[in-house]
């Protein structure tokens, strides 16, 4: 599903849905994936998304927060 065109998507709403229990235990199992993932066009938005998660600890920042720190952008 990660490297389907379409399944790439949903497993990537899936992480930033989900609760952080539940995030955890998918991370663990894609992590092991991503070096073969990064070898298709479609998992590297897999590979691209977990980076991202990882770099913001391990939590995506609610739309709203991400707004208010950057408001003068959208000025």
């Amino acid at each position: 599903m990660m490297k389907d065109q379409f399944g790439n998507y949903v497993v990537q709403k899936v992480l930033e849905t989900c609760d952080d229990q539940q995030r955890e235990l998918i991370l663990s199992r894609v992590k092991v994936h991503l070096n073969a993932l990064k070898k298709y066009t479609y998992g590297k938005h897999i590979v691209a998304r977990v980076e991202k998660l990882v770099a913001a600890g391990g939590k995506f920042p609610h739309p709203t927060s991400f707004i208010e720190k950057n408001c003068c952008l959208f000025l």
